[in-house]
């Protein structure tokens, strides 16, 4: 993809190991700019490479003892930095003191990758870690703006899956703007889920903020199932914030039952004595309301998972009831509770 091509910056001595590069980089499917071979021919030579590192998300640098007399490098170096361009310094020949020679090029700021003592293919290894570093925000941007809803989910799933150094402010902030965007539900869901996944502080806040947004019956696109998938997102990491109980706790209120049981059980994961007892005793209510017959099964579920042993006289009459769906979920639940007959 254009977006995310690599620059290859070299001096004309290291042309055959800078296309070995080329080569191996090329077989994990990224696209490199050369000189040797990405300019057209009638193209000024400045004003392509100038477009070139412009265009390119990273650029490579091979450090030699040519680089450092080249003015071409030097000069590449210098646009890489205005346009802001992270650069990957790879030390190709053995220096006394390579961190002078950085310092000698104005790369004293960037980590570099020394293949004179991993040797080429360690060094490859180690330059594809942190290809990847940078070019995932790009390649998920790309994902997340497709027009396939399974391409976008395709993209968050590999998000979610992927290391806790790759969920960088970018890559968040990436999210964030995609859940603003995107009307598929499925799709909305899953970028919850994500969200939930990074470790900065103000994710908890975010989501409450969505839940507050999405609780208000007034919207005309009130999308019950992203509001569940919000509540258990907040729920397993929120319960002991204040405005997180809050909002839990409107959420009892909403006309949709199955969101209310999802808010109650919850509210069972928090610290509070209180917002448990809470959490508890709308559970039970919910157990007993004649408009939640069919919701019974959920509710009988959750009382399980609650862990309150008081559960265990209501669920009990459940065993010899009349649907047959109903019997072994209580008898889990009862499990769960440590009840044994």
């Amino acid at each position: 993809m254009d977006e995310a091509r690599i620059f290859i910056s070299y001096a004309k001595e290291q042309f055959t190991i800078a296309g070995q590069l080329k080569g191996d980089l090329t077989q994990h499917h990224y696209s490199i700019w050369m000189d040797s071979d990405s300019i057209p021919g009638g193209e000024l030579w400045k004003a392509a490479i100038i477009k070139g590192i412009e265009h390119s998300v990273v650029m490579i640098i091979l450090v030699t003892s040519d680089a450092i007399k080249s003015q071409n490098v030097r000069d590449e170096i210098k646009i890489a930095h205005s346009f802001n361009k992270p650069i990957i310094p790879l030390i190709m020949d053995e220096f006394e003191d390579f961190v002078k020679i950085l310092k000698i090029l104005d790369l004293d700021q960037e980590q570099a990758i020394d293949f004179s003592s991993l040797g080429y293919d360690l060094g490859i290894s180690k330059l594809l870690q942190a290809l990847e570093y940078w070019i995932f925000p790009y390649q998920l941007a790309e994902e997340l703006n497709h027009y396939s809803p399974l391409v976008r989910i395709r993209g968050v799933d590999t998000l979610i899956s992927t290391t806790p150094v790759m969920k960088t402010r970018q890559v968040f902030f990436l999210v964030i703007d995609a859940i603003n965007k995107e009307l598929e539900s499925q799709v909305k869901c899953k970028l919850i889920d994500a969200l939930a996944t990074f470790k900065f502080p103000e994710v908890v806040d975010l989501l409450i903020e969505l839940l507050e947004i999405f609780l208000d019956e007034s919207r005309p696109d009130k999308d019950n199932i992203t509001i569940s998938t919000i509540i258990h997102r907040l729920g397993s990491i929120g319960m002991d914030n204040p405005k997180a109980i809050k909002v839990m706790t409107a959420a009892l209120k909403d006309r949709v039952i199955y969101i209310r049981q999802y808010a109650a059980e919850m509210l069972g994961k928090s610290s509070d004595e209180s917002v448990k007892e809470l959490g508890f005793s709308s559970l039970i209510n919910l157990l007993y309301d004649p408009e939640n017959r069919i919701g019974q099964l959920d509710v009988v579920s959750a009382l399980g998972r609650f862990g309150d042993k008081r559960a265990i006289e209501h669920l009990i009459p459940f065993l010899t009831d009349k649907n047959e769906y109903m019997r072994p979920r209580a008898e889990t639940a009862l499990k769960e509770l440590g009840y044994e007959e």
